[in-house]
């Protein structure tokens, strides 16, 4: 069942719950997806990185918004660093794994991430890289559409093409 089919069964208030991201990594990208997760959590956690995600764990924007776009900064900075970029079928479920992490770091600063934060962040973030990538809006929105309805293509929902391109503008 696609990510957004399941959201929509969850109730809405629901404290959240990280996803187990496993059902959504396409088939031969678990380690891609693995080891971008991996890194970004290194990151994220790293000693150097302590005042800026507290910054950003501090700062006023609604729980979706924190989730979705420090993850995406992280996913290009990570993405600026890999050799050749990442590959693309891995982007969105490391996306999703990595904003299980961050929101476990709003929870233990005191901050409530529920179930519609984190499905709303979802959809932010897919759209934040998708631009990133450089696809269009109907781009965008047939491969969304696609998540969201639950069809079970070979791809889950990745978007097709050409690793990441770090540093273009949305």
């Amino acid at each position: 069942m696609a990510l957004m089919a399941k959201a929509k069964k969850q109730a809405q208030g629901e404290q959240f719950t990280a996803p187990d991201i496993a059902q959504f990594v396409p088939q031969g990208m678990e380690d891609a997806v693995e080891r971008i997760v991996a890194a970004g959590a290194k990151m994220m956690y790293s000693p150097q990185m302590r005042d800026e995600v507290m910054k950003q764990v501090q700062g006023d924007q609604p729980i979706a918004t924190k989730l979705a776009h420090n993850v995406a900064g992280l996913l290009m900075v990570l993405d600026q660093k890999a050799q050749g970029g990442m590959p693309v079928q891995a982007i969105f479920p490391a996306a999703i794994g990595l904003m299980g992490e961050a929101a476990g770091v709003l929870q233990a600063a005191g901050q409530t991430v529920t179930q519609e934060d984190f499905n709303e962040a979802a959809r932010m973030v897919f759209v934040l890289l998708a631009k990133k990538m450089g696809a269009s809006d109907e781009q965008i929105m047939e491969q969304a559409g696609q998540f969201a309805g639950g069809e079970d293509g070979d791809d889950n929902g990745a978007m097709e093409g050409e690793p990441m391109q770090a540093g273009v503008a949305a």
